[in-house]
Formats: C-alpha cells, structure tokens, sequence
C-alpha cells in the first residue's frame, strides 16, 4: 500500500535480543504509525518531511517497506478544516434535544397528564412543545450558562 504525507512523529526505540543489537522507528504519518527496523529509512528522515510510504499491514503493524521524500505541501490532521464536523456535532445536538423533549413528554404524560394538558393547551399542539423544549436543551447545551433553561 502507498500513501504521501508529512512526518508529524518520530520515535527511536534500541535493544538486543539473543545477542543481536536492533534499532525500530516509528513514524507517525497522517495521524497513524509506521514502522521500520531499516537504519537507512531510520536516519534519512525527520520531523516535518513530505514523505511517499510504501509499507505492508501485517495484523496491527503498518511495516514500512520504503519510504522517499515527497514533493508538496501535506497537511498534518490538526490542521485539516474542521468546520464540516461543527456542522454534524450541531445536527446531533438538534436530534439529541428533540429526544430529549420527546421522552420528558412522554414522561409528562405519564406522571402528569393535567399538567401536560395545560402546556399543549398554551402551545396549540405537541409538535410545538416539543420543538420549545428541543430548542431549549440546544440553547442550554451551546450555552456557557449553567442554569437550567427547564426551571422557572
């Protein structure tokens, strides 16, 4: 498997097994690690290089097979646009409140029904309510506010 990227981690590890003395290095490219025991690839490249990977997945382990300086400018993951997530965490937070809304009514109608009754009398419909409430829990979890939007 290829991949390019910008080395964005780097670490040494030394020992000896059986008498044989080995050097391993991971890389971190793109958010994930590879590895290598190859001293050439081990001290040819560095921190914030563009590199092109060819390496192998045996089981968990991506082992390096060769890896060559890449032309570019490659971003690491911290600096990816993110604004696209603010968006699904917001539309989770919307499903989130409105689930929310939905059992509290639930409940409502189950320990309280003449309370309830009361409410879907000022707000013409359940649909209404549970659009109040739903936009409330929004408010309140956006909110650096820490009272309760539910307590009057």
């Amino acid at each position: 498997m290829e991949i390019t990227g910008k080395i964005s981690g780097k670490s040494i590890q030394e020992g000896e097994t059986n008498g044989k003395f080995w050097k391993r290095c991971v890389f971190v490219v793109n958010e994930l690690k590879y590895s290598t025991f190859d001293t050439k690839i081990i001290e040819g490249f560095n921190i914030g290089d563009n590199v092109k990977i060819i390496y192998e997945q045996q089981g968990n382990f991506k082992n390096l097979k060769s890896m060559e300086k890449a032309q570019g400018d490659f971003k690491t993951a911290n600096q990816v646009d993110t604004s696209i997530w603010e968006k699904k965490d917001l539309r989770q937070a919307r499903m989130s409140g409105l689930k929310a809304a939905t059992a509290i009514l639930d409940i409502m109608s189950r320990i309280e029904p003449e309370k309830l009754k009361e409410e879907i009398t000022k707000s013409t419909s359940y649909v209404l309510l549970a659009e109040d409430m739903a936009t409330r829990f929004i408010d309140w979890i956006y909110s650096e506010d820490e009272e309760n939007p539910f307590t009057e």
